[in-house]
């Protein structure tokens, strides 16, 4: 599956912030020192859990040495930005900034603080366009008190983990890594069972992302420990510091059908924590049952939980104007010369605060290019067309977007993402393919190219049919240690990663080493290494990512390397309707990676350059000469398939240490060259002008005369 926050561009109302991962968990820890703050969703790993792949986003920054925490969404289909918790510490100023922030991104008052302490309270209904309610009650204990279980107040608690006491073979021990694969059978389990009797899952999301943090950083933020029954497991519980002094009991998760487990689960866990003086146990869902387990531990207090919510509409401001959002103009049915730009923007709004810089750079740049012909570039999302063809969106006029409702133009370009969910959000994605075929509709890139390179494993079985050898051996994980042995047999080396991208996100990287294999884990930023580790622990590892989509193993191959950094060659193959066009750009890895994506820390450079600087001028030269005959050969390839249709090609390429080219991704709809992926034009600097004209500039050229060709043939 495509991810669908993977183009959040953090310039706009976004610049400054970050994606919160582990690497945040001393800054922030330091900031909840300062404060007293006690609900359970300042536990920081409980932040890190709901970044949830295509869905949502956690995002922090600092104002004025206030630590702030944004959740990034998609609310109605469409991105919007949420205060999570109120400034840490608290002071008014940066609270009202943060909401202004909030307001800019999604161009209205809808921003909420999701999450605010009873100790704010008092300081924000002074603020006057804030209203606050009342949302839950979370429950604290005192942990010391359980070490004893003796008198009436806890007669229930102490008759329930008798029970369990006494049953053969009860042993409770740390969580380790080991456990994963048994706690997920736990969890599937409780899933059903919760659903049968609730009507959801419960929540098992979240367990499951939590298990792959628990595995991927360890320690005391994120403590587990496991129940087993006859040395079968049947609960598995987490928790940790909030702030000193107040813990958190995260997670819980048992088999139901053992009497008294509940209990003794908890009451366990309360004991591993004894060391705070209270524990946040979050609050009971509504769901009696939970409550009654909760009162009959006599819980020391009761911690209130509000929302924020801003009280009246009006018009924010952008880029420090006052701005509102314009009306839209209808365009009847008619020969209009224009180009249709499909994305992923939001009506009502003004997406060129939330598109990401490569989409709002094409639009604008190839408004530029194509005006000069007296053809219009039409950017509208596909989720937004109607049965008879209509939709609203907004057409190009020089550096700004006007509202425009119009019929579905015949020409084209498609540059949306999470495509299907996308368009089933709308009038259904089999039925719009149908549409478009039905009434002469072109749309480029065709969804099934799309849909062929999103899967690693056809991709490589495509292209290894008409060049063996190019593309390293790739399949399907089948989480077995035979699998895992021939893939390291050639280098060393495998990859396992999911089967469609998400910036290079849950990639592992397994190696062979003197003490038996390493594991590498690529995750929001991080790379947790696990060495020495024995293939079965590998395999549990990397299941844990695998529950929720498809994983593939790649062979490694041994890069040629920059300065001791691994390094890959996007080539991005470009058609401006009679050939294709070669852009090479170079992505150097961090120190000590193995990944030069650049949402792992990868660097972009100058390809020639590069080269030039490692192998010399003839070297780098003739090694440039064959990646552009190797990269043709496959855009010709592909092509192939799609007479006509294929627009622009993304071709990333390992260079070996003997210079041998290896192809290892494909992708059908790639990002600008250079760092038009990553700067809107409005930012672009004077003295990068020339960069832009080398790499971007070309790239826009071929894409409009593309788009120019079609528009030609149609009107002839």
């Amino acid at each position: 599956m495509e991810d669908k926050s993977r183009d959040i561009a953090l310039t706009g109302a976004l610049a400054g912030l970050e994606i919160l991962t582990v690497k945040e968990s001393k800054r922030y820890r330091a900031a909840m020192t300062e404060g007293a703050q006690m609900g359970w969703h300042y536990y920081f790993p409980s932040l890190l859990v709901q970044n949830k792949p295509g869905q949502t986003a956690m995002f922090i920054g600092e104002d004025s040495g206030s630590l702030c925490v944004f959740r990034w969404k998609l609310k109605d289909g469409a991105p919007h930005l949420d205060l999570y918790l109120p400034p840490l510490p608290f002071t008014p100023a940066v609270l009202r900034r943060c909401l202004q922030r909030a307001n800019d991104f999604n161009l209205d008052r809808s921003a909420e603080i999701v999450r605010v302490d009873s100790r704010d309270v008092a300081v924000l209904e002074k603020e006057a366009d804030l209203r606050v309610q009342l949302h839950r009650e979370q429950y604290l204990f005192a942990p010391k008190l359980y070490r004893s279980l003796a008198g009436n107040n806890l007669a229930t608690v102490r008759r329930n983990v008798v029970l369990v006491e006494r049953r053969p073979g009860v042993e409770v021990m740390p969580f380790s890594a080991k456990h994963v694969v048994s706690c997920h059978n736990l969890l599937e389990q409780w899933s059903r069972n919760h659903r049968e009797a609730h009507g959801t899952a419960g929540g098992t999301g979240m367990s499951k992302r939590m298990l792959e943090l628990a595995v991927a950083w360890p320690g005391d933020e994120l403590c587990g420990e496991v129940v087993l029954l006859e040395g079968k497991l049947v609960g598995f519980a987490f928790g940790g510091q909030i702030r000193p002094g107040l813990g958190c009991s995260f997670e819980r998760k048992c088999d139901t059908s053992v009497r008294g487990l509940s209990f003794y689960q908890f009451r366990s866990l309360l004991l591993r924590l004894e060391n705070f003086d209270l524990v946040n146990d979050a609050s009971d869902t509504g769901r009696a049952g939970l409550r009654q387990v909760k009162e009959s531990f006599r819980p020391a207090q009761m911690h209130a939980e509000y929302r924020g919510r801003q009280r009246a509409k009006v018009t924010v401001s952008m880029a420090g104007a006052a701005r509102s959002v314009p009306g839209i103009r209808a365009s009847p049915n008619g020969n209009r010369r224009q180009v249709g730009l499909l994305c992923n923007c939001k009506q009502g709004a003004n997406p060129a605060a939330k598109l990401s810089p490569s989409l709002l750079n094409r639009a604008i740049l190839l408004g530029e290019e194509l005006k000069g012909d007296g053809i219009e570039v039409f950017l509208y999302s596909p989720r937004r067309v109607q049965s008879d063809g209509s939709v609203s969106g907004y057409v190009i006029n020089g550096r700004t977007l006007e509202p425009l409702t119009a019929q579905l133009p015949p020409i084209n370009a498609n540059w949306s993402y999470a495509t299907r969910k996308l368009i089933n959000r709308g009038i259904g994605y089999e039925r719009f393919k149908r549409w478009t075929r039905e009434h002469g509709i072109e749309i480029y890139v065709p969804y099934e190219l799309a849909e062929l390179v999103a899967n690693k494993r056809d991709t490589c079985e495509l292209v290894s049919s008409h060049y063996p050898g190019l593309h390293p051996r790739t399949e399907d994980l089948d989480g077995t240690e035979e699998q895992l042995q021939s893939f390291l047999h050639p280098s060393g080396l495998a990859f396992v990663k999911p089967r469609a991208g998400h910036k290079g996100n849950r990639i592992f990287v397994l190696r062979r080493t003197e003490s038996g294999y390493s594991l590498k884990h690529y995750y929001a930023g991080v790379c947790r290494l696990i060495e020495p580790i024995t293939l079965g622990a590998a395999l549990t590892i990397m299941e844990i990512a695998a529950t929720e989509t498809a994983f593939v193993i790649q062979e490694g191959i041994e890069s040629l390397r920059f300065r001791g950094s691994v390094f890959d060659v996007r080539v991005v193959m470009v058609n401006d309707g009679r050939q294709w066009h070669s852009l090479l750009e170079t992505r150097v890895a961090p120190p000590g990676s193995e990944l030069s994506n650049i949402f792992q820390g990868g660097s972009i450079h100058v390809t020639d350059e590069l080269f030039e600087a490692e192998l010399g001028r003839e070297a780098g030269q003739a090694l440039q000469e064959n990646i552009r005959r190797v990269s043709h050969k496959v855009a010709d390839c592909l092509e192939s398939r799609f007479p006509g249709r294929v627009m622009e090609l993304g071709l990333d390429l390992v260079i070996a240490r003997d210079l041998g080219i290896h192809l290892v991704e494909v992708n059908a709809k790639p990002g600008l060259s250079g760092w038009a992926s990553e700067r809107r034009i409005f930012d672009w600097k004077a003295e990068d002008q020339a960069y832009y004209d080398r790499s971007v500039r070309p790239h826009i050229r071929h894409l409009a005369n593309f788009l120019r060709s079609k528009v030609r043939l149609l009107l002839a």
